[in-house]
């Protein structure tokens, strides 16, 4: 019983503080590109790509301040933005892709080989070499870079659907969405494609997110739709959710957002299951593109520019808790067989290499830093020192470990 009155009193805290949660307006600089269509958030660098303008605004300090990114694109529509090493794409309505480089002030359009301009989706393809490694989702398909758009290739093989309209990636994995609903996905950076779900929805898709093992898809007319079982399945997951145009969704551990036209934003506290408006200080309730960088989330708001929000004002826990502050990468031998190591640096997904004492790579993988963790054997070692490392954002954790027989 008394599990059941602390479930209830919590559940009504939780009711409280969503309710009374209070968005503030972050336009400071941002007078070119008040529609935001779409937001892109790195190593503590946040990107709005807008609309009408052809502008892309950047932000380091959370949004208070905004700065336009350079001259030259000739596009008035900002459909896509993304970016690595302070280098930036932008994905136009009709003029394709344009780079604006590190220290640079005039875009570049990269269209070599793209034969389809409207971009609708542009992601950095993590586990590659090649830091301008891309893929970008075009209303023809998807194409790869390893130049910054330089040069595009074709990589649509196994894509029987190229009316694409979301990129994403989940470790190692990456993952479309399309026009008609359907899901795919790669291993390889592209070069082929599986079928995940055909036209598991009567609409396009819109977004989807990752948590606790299931897929979450935004929808543009059939709002939101989970599976559990790696996209075999699907099921709506509307329940509050009365506004079902999804234009883009984002999660925080269990937590999940929603950007809805007309409805503004939505919160579920339990992986979908229920929804809840979390509008106050909101001026319009369509939404175009929501993002969260550190303790804040952001909405894009057609015509209004950006807006901020505490996540802890949602009755959200974003304070990193002792083991995330001093413990992002542990390493511990559970026995003389295993050694497991551990990640705690935040949200996200990390680089994590294993390194001889001479420089050579041992293992790599792509790993949620969510406190996740990763046992290795130890006979799969040769004898000696190694070094592990956790690269997350703008940080590298080391750590060494020797292996003894």
């Amino acid at each position: 019983m008394s599990r059941l009155i602390l479930s209830m009193v919590y559940s009504c805290v939780l009711c409280c503080l969503a309710a009374t949660a209070q968005w503030v307006e972050v336009n400071n600089g941002m007078k070119y590109s008040l529609s935001v269509n779409a937001m892109f958030v790195q190593d503590s660098n946040i990107y709005a790509g807008g609309s009408y303008n052809g502008v892309v605004s950047v932000s380091n300090d959370n949004g208070n301040s905004w700065k336009q990114s350079g001259i030259g694109i000739s596009s008035s529509t900002i459909r896509s933005v993304s970016a690595n090493n302070n280098n930036i794409l932008a994905g136009t309505d009709g003029y394709g892709v344009f780079l604006l480089r590190e220290n640079s002030y005039n875009w570049q359009q990269m269209n070599k080989n793209l034969p389809n301009k409207m971009i609708t989706a542009l992601l950095p393809v993590k586990n590659s070499i090649f830091s301008g490694a891309f893929l970008a989702g075009t209303q023809g398909g998807v194409y790869f870079t390893e130049n910054f758009g330089a040069i595009w290739e074709d990589a649509n093989n196994g894509l029987s659907d190229q009316l694409i309209t979301v990129l994403a990636s989940y470790g190692e994995t990456i993952f479309v969405g399309t026009y008609n609903g359907s899901i795919f996905q790669t291993t390889d950076n592209g070069k082929n494609w599986k079928t995940v779900s055909i036209s598991l929805c009567s609409s396009s898709l819109t977004s989807l997110v990752f948590t606790d093992g299931k897929i979450f898809a935004g929808s543009s007319a059939n709002g939101v739709l989970f599976s559990g079982d790696g996209g075999d399945t699907w099921k709506e997951t509307n329940n509050g959710l009365t506004s079902l145009k999804v234009w883009s969704m984002v999660s925080f551990k269990k937590y999940l957002f929603a950007a809805t036209e007309g409805g503004g934003v939505y919160l579920s506290s339990d992986l979908g299951k229920t929804w809840k408006q979390v509008n106050g200080g909101l001026p319009y309730m369509v939404i175009k593109s929501i993002g969260i960088n550190g303790s804040y989330i952001f909405a894009g708001i057609s015509g209004y520019g950006m807006y901020r929000a505490e996540l802890n004002s949602f009755g959200i826990d974003a304070v990193p808790d002792s083991r995330q502050k001093n413990e992002n990468l542990t390493v511990t031998y559970l026995n003389n067989e295993i050694i497991r190591f551990g990640f705690g640096a935040g949200q996200g997904i990390g680089d994590f290499t294993i390194y001889d004492v001479i420089g050579n790579i041992i293992y790599r993988k792509e790993i949620s830093v969510d406190f996740e963790e990763l046992d290795l054997n130890l006979s799969d070692f040769n004898p000696g020192l190694f070094f592990c490392t956790l690269k997350y954002g703008n940080i590298t954790k080391v750590k060494k470990f020797v292996v003894i027989r």
